[in-house]
């Protein structure tokens, strides 16, 4: 894999976390009561894709 498709993949990986977190958190946060649990998975979830995108690129 060459530098410019490690750069798209690590880009796509983020876009994807950043809609996860979106999606899930943003309902998270709209429940009443908040639900926390939910939203701290989202968030993990969000760490995860980010992390898959810098080792990405770091190899």
């Amino acid at each position: 894999m060459n530098a410019e498709q490690k750069k798209h993949l690590a880009d796509s990986f983020r876009i994807v976390g950043m809609a996860y977190f979106g999606y899930y958190g943003y309902d998270a946060l709209t429940a009443h009561p908040i639900e926390y649990v939910a939203l701290i998975m989202a968030g993990l979830e969000f760490l995860g894709f980010e992390y898959l995108a810098v080792a990405i690129l770091g190899d």
